[in-house]
């Protein structure tokens, strides 16, 4: 489905201590479990090539367990020929693969970001929903810069905004 975006999502608490019932614990398990595979489905649908769409894009979410007992839940995206070109200007331009990453962890709050690469150009896009998150990322994209300069690559863009992109609309370069 063209224009889903992963969206940020806080901590989930990882916990059955507060049932004391066998069936309560079942009951509640087997509706968490139809819940995920629910989502996997959508996931797996929305990852299928359509005739106006054919650009091909794979959704993951990836659930990782923090030493609190919560799940911190990490959306990536990846994406092919979304109409983002990479190496505007050169000969045999090459169509951009984009990964967007989007989590909420609690000292950072809500954060999207957008890797485009094709060829040897990269270009990177950072929303945090948090002005403090926001002068963070400000503070290190030089550093990425460099980082990226050592790599091989050429940076066509970085940049971090404040706010999460709008829903719906993938994430892209700003006007």
């Amino acid at each position: 489905m063209r224009g889903v975006n992963p969206t940020p999502q806080g901590p989930a608490t990882a916990s059955l201590s507060h049932l004391d019932d066998a069936g309560a614990i079942r009951s509640v398990l087997q509706r968490q479990v139809e819940g995920a595979l629910a989502h996997v489905q959508l996931n797996q649908l929305a990852s299928v090539s359509r005739p106006d769409s054919p650009a091909p894009q794979w959704l993951v979410e990836l659930p990782l367990l923090q030493d609190s007992g919560q799940f911190d839940l990490w959306s990536l995206r990846v994406s092919r020929g979304d109409g983002q070109r990479q190496g505007r200007g050169k000969a045999g331009t090459q169509a951009a693969w984009a990964l967007t990453l989007a989590f909420d962890l609690p000292a950072l709050g809500p954060v999207q970001a957008r890797v485009s690469i094709g060829g040897d150009r990269v270009s990177t896009q950072f929303w945090a929903d948090r002005p403090a998150t926001t002068a963070l990322f400000e503070r290190h994209l030089e550093d990425l810069r460099r980082q990226l300069r050592q790599a091989g690559l050429a940076v066509d863009h970085l940049s971090c905004r404040q706010g999460l992109p709008a829903p719906g609309r993938p994430p892209g370069r700003a006007a």
